[in-house]
């Protein structure tokens, strides 16, 4: 088709047009691609975008507040109080444990060399040598070995009376005991107030062999059970007892345990 026929058509089509009232509106070719709408495609893509952005935005957290701790009930619906022991909260029982059995029967060990002999009461004891030499060596060690006292010109450790009677009255319960009642001193007599020890000489004989400690921890109460045994010479008896030693125990106010020997019982 020619130029000039292609003028004639549209200048028929443009007449042809205004005579019937159509309105022609022309735009630039360059204005048509920013007017052109999104493809659906394009416009999803859009919205999944802001979709997944808001998505991703951390959600509010409620505003903190203070955790309050119910009171804890017990299965008849008694509330029980703060002070509940926690179930894995370890309460020892004094003494009743292996160094406390230990201790003792040691100390049973050091007791038997003095006294191994049936008594129903401390009051029973002789007021003898082995009443005054226990009471001086007894004295002597829960003085820290002496650490508190002097010696004289003759090396003899000098401890006041009253530390003597105070350790009758502890270990043994005699509350009354008089020092001039007593009618043997392995070290010479009390002069002025003053009793004499020495370390020197060896603490009597004594083969005795512990055989169980128990404890009764609601009465305070101690029982040693021991073997003794007559071996000390060649023509001993090698006679075989068995004795079982009564103590009630309590805390010292320096805070060690003292034993006081109530009885001995024979098996």
């Amino acid at each position: 088709m020619t130029q000039k026929n292609t003028k004639a058509i549209l200048s028929i089509v443009l007449c042809t047009c205004l005579l019937s009232g159509c309105n022609i509106s022309i735009t630039p070719a360059s204005s048509s691609a920013s007017s052109t709408p999104l493809s659906s495609s394009e416009n999803n893509s859009d919205t999944n975008s802001t979709d997944t952005s808001a998505s991703a935005a951390p959600s509010p957290t409620p505003a903190a507040t203070d955790s309050v701790d119910e009171p804890v009930e017990s299965a008849s619906g008694d509330v029980l109080p703060d002070s509940t022991p926690a179930q894995n909260e370890q309460i020892s029982v004094f003494p009743d444990n292996e160094v406390q059995k230990s201790d003792l029967a040691l100390y049973t060990q050091t007791l038997g060399r003095f006294f191994h002999s049936p008594m129903q009461s401390t009051k029973d004891i002789p007021l003898d040598y082995s009443l005054s030499f226990f009471l001086l060596y007894q004295t002597f060690e829960r003085n820290g070995e002496g650490s508190s006292y002097t010696q004289n010109s003759n090396f003899f450790w000098e401890i006041p009376e009253s530390d003597i009677l105070q350790t009758a009255d502890l270990y043994l319960g005699l509350s009354d005991l008089s020092i001039s009642n007593i009618t043997e001193w392995p070290f010479g007599d009390p002069q002025n107030g003053t009793c004499y020890y020495s370390q020197e000489t060896s603490l009597p004989y004594g083969d005795i062999t512990v055989t169980d400690v128990t404890f009764d921890t609601a009465a305070s109460e101690a029982l040693v059970f021991t073997e003794a045994a007559d071996n000390q010479f060649e023509d001993s008896s090698k006679q075989k007892s068995s004795l079982v030693y009564h103590f009630t125990y309590t805390d010292n106010s320096d805070g060690n345990v003292v034993y006081q020997l109530e009885s001995i019982t024979s098996q």
